[in-house]
């Protein structure tokens, strides 16, 4: 996905950017505002969603969690259930349009290639943020 261009792009009501269907996923740009008056941007997109809470699975991701050399994975649980995340997070100041473009690229990549890879293992199922 070298030169990649994002016409499908879009701004949702959280004022997420919304980057769909790269591979089996989507990556969502989120901004915060620190006390500091400094921007962070946090790059994530979902690997997989529906997943059971087993022994496997934490270990599966405490394990691989610093395997990574820009990145990490995470696991969620909220009132809908249980999810992997891939995510790079930066202060927004420190890259140029070229570096946020190529690390949106590298994190939807990378999230793709594990959904593909961890879901035989761990079940679950791929998530398209809408």
């Amino acid at each position: 996905m070298d030169g990649a261009t994002f016409d499908e792009a879009y701004q949702n009501d959280a004022r997420d950017i919304i980057v769909p269907n790269l591979g089996t996923t989507s990556v969502l740009v989120g901004f915060e505002a620190l006390p500091t008056r400094q921007v962070l941007a946090e790059i994530r997109a979902p690997v997989l969603e529906n997943l059971d809470v087993t022994s496997r699975l934490t270990q599966r991701v405490a394990w691989m969690t610093g395997t990574f050399q820009v990145g990490f994975l995470s696991l969620h649980r909220d009132g809908k259930g249980t999810w992997l995340q891939f995510s790079y997070t930066m202060l927004a100041e420190m890259g140029s349009e070229a570096i946020v473009t190529q690390l949106v690229v590298t994190v939807g990549h990378t999230a793709s290639r594990l959904s593909r890879e961890l879901r035989p293992i761990l079940g679950g199922t791929f998530i398209h943020v809408a």
